[in-house]
């Protein structure tokens, strides 16, 4: 993902946020149109760049702002995310049980079947 905030100043500005959907993404600004209303605790429209969790309706005026907001966001969804991983990796692994041994002169690895 990718967001970029750019302006003349504090009151001209755009943002754009690009998004990798090859992983079976789900985040289209079309599913952020249907949650107008329905997440959150706004009742507006959501916004597509922050996840539907501000509301487009009740914009954050400043960009800098608006940028962290979003960073933070998004930083929040992607530790989400790599926690989910590490869990995953973790259960996969706690699968073999592994020993190390020294034999004969050379370290032998021996898988132990539960």
């Amino acid at each position: 993902m990718s967001v970029v905030v750019t302006g003349i100043d504090h009151w001209v500005w755009v943002a754009y946020c690009f998004f990798d959907t090859y992983f079976e993404s789900k985040d289209m600004v079309a599913e952020y149109d249907q949650l107008s209303g329905t997440r959150g605790r706004w009742k507006g429209r959501a916004d597509p760049l922050a996840a539907g969790l501000i509301d487009a309706d009740k914009p954050i005026w400043t960009p800098r702002e608006y940028f962290f907001k979003v960073l933070e966001i998004r930083m929040n969804q992607v530790l989400r995310e790599w926690n989910g991983i590490f869990l995953w990796v973790e259960k996969e692994v706690k699968q073999y049980v592994w020993r190390v041994d020294f034999v004969g002169g050379v370290w032998v690895l021996f898988y132990l079947d539960r």
